[in-house]
């Protein structure tokens, strides 16, 4: 609806015991990411060095204005105005596409830095979550990740910025990480603010164990190869613009059908909210706004996994709804196994 608009933010969290291939999972998607970055960098350092040579230019104009001030100052003259290319051009950024092991204050610069978001990796989510106001923030770093599920612009107005409060036009950051099953208790010990029911946890049976003769060298090659080229279509979409000229995201309505069945799907959800406590209840809480961010996910996916020339999509279609559904499906059969592991003990 025009005030009803979701990003395309996700959190998830991957639960299973040591050696059971939590991270090497996880490595298709960061290798795809690095290889954007690497990518992204040589354009970075041509407009790296061309910021080098303008810079040094802006400082000598500087230098010779200060001068001709300092000589009108000592004869009563008029001073002169100071040039516009005086100032020095704002450096380059770094292309960046995932972060790993990062402090907040880090981030949230790299955060300022890149509109289009981050994907932020955790080996261990409960030493994520452990490390939250590790040096004296009183509850300012997990307020801080709760800002960044939504997307939302967040201002950080720290002593070391000054009067030059660090803007972030939209903490954008999708999640992911591990978690043992014997820290469940840990990470979901403070439930009441809401950051713990916006994961997706996925809690599966592990794969039975295969020869290596039988994984298909062959395959694996193709499907990395085409998760590199969906990734480089994906990032290669142009963002839209504010009414300031500043990058911004384009909006996408769901179609008519879509949105009827996504308006069952929402009252099924918050009926589920209400029904429930604690955990249980806030998860289900969130299901209408991640049902319409998976259905964006799996309308781009469906659209860029195709070799056919289509256009870009412009609605978000029933089909992408449905199986947005059927994944939360899946996910709160997941989070029912979560709860009840919780009281299960040795």
């Amino acid at each position: 609806t025009d005030d009803w608009i979701e990003g395309v933010v996700l959190w998830f969290a991957d639960i299973g015991a040591p050696s059971t291939s939590k991270t090497p999972t996880l490595r298709p998607m960061i290798e795809a990411s690095r290889m954007l970055e690497r990518e992204a960098e040589p354009a970075w350092r041509e407009a790296l060095s061309k910021h080098e040579r303008d810079a040094e230019a802006a400082r000598a104009v500087d230098k010779k204005w200060r001068e001709l001030m300092r000589d009108a100052a000592n004869d009563n003259g008029e001073l002169p105005e100071r040039p516009l290319d005086a100032d020095e051009p704002p450096r380059p950024t770094r292309p960046r596409v995932v972060t790993m092991d990062v402090s907040t204050e880090e981030l949230q610069q790299i955060l300022a830095e890149t509109p289009r978001g981050l994907f932020h990796v955790r080996d261990e989510l409960a030493g994520w979550l452990g490390s939250f106001d590790r040096y004296g923030g009183k509850g300012s770093d997990r307020a801080f990740y709760l800002e960044c599920w939504n997307g939302d612009a967040f201002v950080c107005d720290r002593v070391r910025y000054h009067d030059a409060p660090l803007r972030i036009e939209r903490a954008s950051l999708a999640i992911v990480g591990g978690i043992v099953p014997e820290r469940l208790r840990d990470v979901l010990a403070d439930v009441d603010d809401g950051l713990a029911a916006r994961l997706i946890y996925i809690w599966p049976e592990p794969v039975p164990i295969r020869p290596l003769c039988n994984r298909g060298a062959a395959d694996a090659a193709e499907r990395r190869t085409k998760l590199h080229q969906c990734a480089r279509r994906l990032r290669a979409l142009e963002m839209g613009t504010d009414n300031y000229g500043r990058p911004a995201p384009r909006l996408l309505r769901l179609a008519s059908d879509a949105l009827v069945l996504f308006d069952e799907q929402r009252q099924e959800a918050m009926r589920r909210a209400r029904l429930g406590t604690g955990l249980a209840a806030g998860w289900h809480g969130k299901n209408p706004g991640r049902i319409l961010r998976l259905a964006l996910v799996f309308e781009y996916l469906a659209w860029v996994a195709r070799v056919d020339g289509m256009p870009e999509p412009t609605v978000v279609s029933a089909d992408a709804v449905a199986r947005a559904g059927g994944y939360i499906d899946y996910a709160a059969a997941m989070l029912d196994r979560v709860i009840g592991g919780l009281a299960i003990g040795r």
